[in-house]
């Protein structure tokens, strides 16, 4: 329910920003969510809202976790959702109607890395018969001390 919840503001926010910043030229937007920090061997969600004004088109969503991590889709928007190594991509032969939408993943971290981790992305699409790229910004994510195992131990009876 959290999880419902979390997407759902997180898709208000972005739709509010882009109603009050405007479009008028159809830029295109990408904006990621993610926590600031998180536990290792804990599963967490990234978030990443997408502008996309008039393109309508063959898109790409393309992402590079850390060597351990795992990612499982929570909502694609139609876009075939691919694992290989350790990109995520989300791809669409056709953008979904809408001009802005909200795609979400699930990312487990190995249950023992410590330390931050940096991730940013890249959002291509085609524009009259031209590729376009957006570069998501780089974010740091760090990594808490605690162990899962340390938090199942801590938790109260």
């Amino acid at each position: 329910m959290f999880k419902i919840a979390s997407l759902l503001l997180s898709a208000l926010a972005f739709v509010l920003l882009s109603l009050f910043s405007g479009n008028e030229k159809n830029e295109v937007i990408v904006d990621q969510q993610l926590p600031r920090s998180i536990f290792p061997g804990q599963p967490f969600i990234i978030t990443i809202n997408i502008s996309k004004g008039s393109n309508n088109g063959f898109a790409r969503l393309l992402q590079t976790l850390p060597e351990g991590y795992n990612a499982k889709p929570i909502e694609t928007k139609n876009a075939q959702f691919l694992t290989s190594g350790q990109e995520i991509k989300f791809i669409w032969t056709q953008l979904p109607d809408e001009p802005e939408f909200t795609i979400a993943y699930s990312v487990t971290p190995p249950a023992t890395q410590e330390n931050t981790f940096r991730l940013g992305g890249l959002f291509s699409y085609m524009k009259d018969d031209e590729i376009n790229r957006f570069t998501i910004p780089v974010e740091e994510i760090k990594l808490s001390d605690f162990s899962a195992a340390q938090l199942n131990e801590s938790a109260p009876n």
